[in-house]
């Protein structure tokens, strides 16, 4: 891996007129991949593959992904590992760049096709604080991964309440003579007042 330049410059440095970025050209294929929580990075002329051009003069045929043919539409956020660690500008295409595609993750396996012009820039605070995809990804964001870190407490059981019901008396049931003796009561009470009368009749 052949390099140039020395200082790796934030995204308003190099195309801006600032500090010359540092570039590094590939003379192998390296291991390099997707740079997750890149949305925070703001390009200087509005397009991260526009910067790009500036601060290289090239505008490379070809994506900068080994074994993928289209055109690059893009300057894409790539990390490559190893000595030559960090966080790259390079053309790539739009599948290439696609969140989803999962050959471009942590643990895609993919690598920068040799000969590759690179230009190092500095990692925002969205790329250090992104969840990173790869192995487990899916597993990660299904389930107990999308719980929050603190969730909240479980309400309290509810305070049982006493039994209101009214205690029940055993009652045993009338005999005989107190059912007639009701009977009676109840005949009495339903017999019209009796009415008398005396008539007297004169001599």
């Amino acid at each position: 891996m052949a390099q140039a330049g020395a200082v790796p410059p934030t995204h308003a440095t190099g195309p801006s007129g600032g500090t010359p970025p540092q570039l590094v050209v590939l003379d192998e294929p390296w291991n390099g991949w997707n740079v997750d929580g890149s949305s925070d990075a703001v390009p200087v002329s509005g397009f991260h593959v526009r910067d790009y051009e500036v601060a290289t003069g090239l505008r490379p045929r070809l994506c900068a992904f080994e074994g993928c043919n289209n055109r690059p539409q893009v300057g894409g956020h790539v990390w490559l590992p190893g000595k030559r660690s960090g966080v790259y500008i390079v053309p790539i295409c739009r599948p290439c760049n696609d969140p989803d595609n999962e050959a471009r993750w942590t643990e895609g396996r993919s690598r920068i096709r040799a000969g590759a012009t690179l230009m190092k820039v500095a990692k925002t605070a969205g790329m250090r604080n992104a969840v990173r995809r790869g192995s487990g990804t899916r597993a990660r964001q299904s389930g107990a991964a999308r719980a929050p870190a603190n969730p909240p407490a479980p309400a309290p059981a509810p305070t049982p309440v006493a039994n209101r019901a009214r205690p029940y008396h055993h009652r045993r049931p009338p005999n005989r003579a107190q059912r007639a003796a009701s009977r009676a009561t109840r005949a009495t009470r339903a017999a019209p007042p009796s009415i008398s009368v005396t008539v007297t009749v004169g001599a």
